[in-house]
């Protein structure tokens, strides 16, 4: 028996209806410096500048021997997106793009956007079936409250008190025995139970669950979809488990996991709650840079690792959040990662010397980003004391 058409991460268009699709041409460097847009102030340019030298092999990020000097050390900050192999999300689906001044035409008053505001600057977390009555909740929620609060600056980030009921949502078992949620059946308690209804702060409202989930017949799973129009979300933790494809339910997992490997579990997680809640916030898949918000088919996808925003998504979150934040300044900018950094250290110290090599990594990542915003040597990170 042939498996049910695979879904692809944050996937939400039904297969059978997609169109013949254009081939993905990779984007110059001089083409996703224009998706930028021309920067208000000079005084931006530290916080936009991908410090990239012409003439360097742009699509890798990679620069040659005799352009080895002093801005080369940020070099390897961002990469240009390269040409997807079989089974990449670029590969497999269409992707126009979405340059900076095309969201903010889209997210202007007179184009009937609507950005969050003193009124409506809620996050709202609402944890669904019985999975978050669990140790997994106590292990996962803190920190992603935490990291929510920094990668969406200004916002109040919020979770319902007790977790929705799965009782009466349409399922069916996976191939694993486990039962399989339809995404369309929590979208409709996210838009009418009284307990979500009634947080009238709330820009979004994203649905979290430890229990698979499907959009309909024609799909195997996703891990996720957006409703940006009504600021709505679902997505599941389930396939990010290490133990999901040995028939392990989430539920049992936590037990049977070393430190690392829950810890890498938690960066699927807190990375696919952060690309959701970009999605609610008007910004669609990154076609220029490896960035987080990539179209993602999976750990094998060559294109979409990055654990943070490239400059043109950075730039429209920014705007997203200019009514919170005051605008746009190297300070919020700084401050959001000196507050990303502060969440992912704590994990780092919790785990000691069993941290992954990714959590490594990412705080490398941050420390060199703030390194770049000060035009500091890379071998002397700045400190939140120090902040710009």
């Amino acid at each position: 028996v042939l498996p049910r058409s695979c879904s692809a991460l944050i996937g939400g268009t039904d297969p059978a209806a997609m169109s013949p699709k254009r081939r993905f041409v990779p984007r110059t460097l001089c083409e996703c410096r224009k998706a930028l847009g021309e920067l208000e102030t000079p005084a931006l340019i530290p916080a936009f500048d991908d410090c990239l030298p012409e003439g360097s092999d742009a699509k890798k990020g990679s620069v040659g021997e005799d352009d080895a000097d002093e801005p080369t050390w940020y070099a390897g900050l961002f990469r240009l997106l390269s040409k997807p192999k079989r089974g990449d999300w670029l590969d497999e689906h269409e992707e126009l793009g979405q340059s900076f001044p095309q969201y903010a035409k889209r997210m202007a008053p007179k184009s009937g956007g609507v950005m969050p505001r003193a009124v409506c600057d809620g996050l709202l977390i609402c944890p669904v079936g019985k999975s978050f009555s669990a140790d997994l909740e106590k292990r996962f929620m803190p920190h992603l409250l935490r990291y929510c609060t920094a990668f969406f600056p200004g916002m109040a980030v919020e979770v319902l008190d007790k977790p929705l009921s799965l009782k009466g949502v349409e399922s069916r078992e996976n191939d694993f025995g486990h039962k399989q949620y339809i995404i369309g059946d929590i979208f409709t308690m996210l838009n009418t139970h009284k307990e979500v209804i009634s947080r009238r702060r709330a820009y979004c409202r994203l649905a979290i669950t430890f229990e698979d989930i499907y959009p309909g017949e024609e799909w195997s799973y996703v891990f996720g979809q957006a409703r940006p129009l009504d600021r709505v979300g679902v997505f599941s933790f389930a396939r990010h488990s290490p133990l999901f494809y040995s028939g392990v339910h989430a539920l049992e997992a936590m037990g049977q996991l070393e430190t690392k490997k829950l810890l890498s579990w938690m960066r699927g997680c807190r990375h696919t709650v952060v690309h959701e809640t970009c999605h609610m916030l008007g910004i669609l898949h990154c076609v220029y840079w490896h960035c987080l918000m990539n179209g993602n088919n999976g750990p094998g996808d060559q294109n979409a690792s990055s654990a943070f925003l490239c400059l043109v998504c950075l730039r429209k979150l920014l705007l997203a959040m200019s009514n919170l934040t005051g605008g746009t300044n190297l300070e919020v900018v700084d401050g959001r990662y000196v507050a990303m950094l502060a969440s992912l250290r704590e994990l780092a110290d919790e785990a000691g010397e069993e941290a992954p090599f990714s959590l490594h990594r990412d705080l490398a990542w941050l420390d060199l980003r703030r390194c770049q915003l000060r035009g500091m040597p890379p071998d002397c990170p700045p400190t939140p004391e120090t902040a710009v």
